[in-house]
């Protein structure tokens, strides 16, 4: 039986101490890689454990590595995760008359961008005079551009990147992001897509969870919409056995043990 919740395969990795995470991290990254091109987000509790993790697979050779913490702008936030979205390939047919999902990325971060320039604009200039005849309000304007944004999103999730690779030089993407961080998240820039989730340290709650795989991979709907595995993995140190099994409770099937030959959870 495979362990699914909600259209995701869901497995677990025994690690003796929680120091002994680091190495298990690269490790399986590193077996990964060797069949396949990676895009994948890691979750951690706590900033320190994001610099860790950060500088660990700094030292590696092979990982485009980006970073999301609450001491980042709002702006900076943002620029991540647009450029998450265009480092994403397209899958490699794209049918006749649609746009590659890579293409729907860049419009939707451009109209991400527009949208916030217009919202300052407004406030700049103060209250809005009466439309002239046949013009569009400015409520009716802002009904255009959501429209517009919503149906991109709604293309993006669709198409669906499968098993991404980080942009034209071959290595693979790694988000690294806090708990802190992704609970302020633009949500029209969500979910990122990225067909692997690992959680470095196990949730803290039901809702932390929900937080990561909804911000990673969307709704129970948007995640059956979409082609391709989407995998979760939990990292469990040998004292954390007891807050695992109180976690996997909350997913409607078990999780299973990681196999000997890794790539095998996405076949």
């Amino acid at each position: 039986m495979e362990g699914r919740s909600a259209g995701l395969r869901q497995y677990y990795v025994g690690v003796s101490t929680v120091d002994a995470k680091l190495t298990t991290l690269v490790e399986l990254l590193q077996a990964l890689r060797v069949d396949t091109r990676l895009a994948l987000a890691v979750a951690c509790s706590s900033r320190d454990a994001v610099d860790a993790v950060v500088h660990a697979l700094a030292s590696c050779s092979g990982f485009n590595i980006a970073v999301l913490h609450a001491d980042l702008e709002m702006h900076e936030v943002e620029q991540q995760l647009l450029q998450i979205k265009r480092r994403l390939q397209p899958p490699p047919a794209v049918s006749e008359g649609m746009q590659p999902a890579a293409d729907e990325a860049t419009r939707l971060g451009q109209q991400h961008e527009q949208q916030q320039q217009q919202q300052q604009q407004a406030a700049a200039a103060g209250p809005t005079p009466a439309a002239a005849p046949n013009q569009p309000t400015a409520a009716a304007a802002a009904v255009q551009r959501d429209t517009a944004s919503t149906t991109a999103a709604a293309a993006a999730v669709a198409a669906g990147p499968g098993l991404a690779a980080a942009a034209d030089d071959g290595r693979s993407l790694v988000l690294v992001a806090s708990d802190a961080c992704l609970k302020g998240l633009p949500r029209d820039l969500l979910p990122l897509g990225l067909p692997l989730l690992i959680q470095y340290d196990l949730p803290a709650s039901k809702d932390v969870l929900s937080r990561r795989i909804g911000a990673v991979f969307g709704s129970s709907k948007e995640r059956g919409r979409r082609a391709g595995r989407q995998v979760v993995i939990y990292f469990v140190a040998a004292g954390e056995v007891a807050a695992f099994r109180a976690r996997e409770r909350l997913s409607s099937a078990p999780v299973m043990e990681m196999p000997v030959h890794v790539p095998d959870i996405f076949t």
